[in-house]
């Protein structure tokens, strides 16, 4: 029961996250394998289950708020899914631990670059002023 409940509270915190447009994986497989041991190919496979309803849901919300723009769509569309395939496919090919640290390194890039962008967006807004 509390294995349930933990796993539950991992999902509902990648579903703010994911509901925010920002990637619940981001969260949800860090969340699964640091504190729940979950092997990070599994913790994989969870994540791309659970984006499913996640995507459908919130593009549908965001829908009805009209924030969903369908101008430029269909080219990332296209290269995510052919990228997205071969990418699969090179993962078979990868160790859990390799793809971990890979995984560890991207988010790590990502932090850094957000990070940076705060601090370049607040330094033009005081000289801007």
């Amino acid at each position: 029961m509390i294995s349930f409940v933990l796993y539950a509270l991992c999902g509902a915190a990648a579903g703010v996250l994911g509901g925010m447009g920002m990637g619940g994986g981001t969260l949800l497989i860090p969340l699964l394998t640091i504190l729940l041991g979950t092997a990070h190919a599994n913790a994989r496979i969870y994540n791309l289950i659970s984006f499913v309803p996640m995507a459908i849901i919130s593009l549908v919300v965001h829908s009805r708020n009209g924030l969903v723009k369908l101008k430029g769509t269909l080219p990332v569309v296209l290269s995510a899914g052919a990228t997205s395939i071969a990418a699969c496919y090179a993962a078979s090919f990868v160790r859990g631990e390799i793809a971990s640290r890979i995984f560890g390194g991207f988010s790590l890039c990502v932090a850094a670059a957000y990070f940076i962008a705060t601090i370049v967006k607040k330094k033009s807004k005081r000289f801007s002023a």
